[in-house]
């Protein structure tokens, strides 16, 4: 994750907003998620609860000033 808020800063891309992953049922993707493997077994991280999530999201728009609707 911090590769790639690194990856977002060196392009000047500020990112506003983050998607949480929801794996649907009957992928790849989703199978990835469950195991926490990739598609050559080998282990991948997995966000699971909300915390982590957050951490993520923070790590990726920590430096964006957001707007309130006050602001707008």
């Amino acid at each position: 994750m911090r590769k790639l808020a690194r990856w977002f800063r060196q392009r000047g891309w500020k990112p506003q907003q983050v998607q949480c992953f929801i794996p649907t049922p009957g992928t790849i993707a989703s199978a990835m998620f469950w195991c926490g493997k990739d598609i050559e077994g080998q282990k991948i991280y997995v966000a699971r609860t909300d915390a982590e999530r957050m951490k993520q999201h923070y790590i990726i728009i920590s430096k964006v000033k957001h707007k309130t609707t006050e602001e707008t």
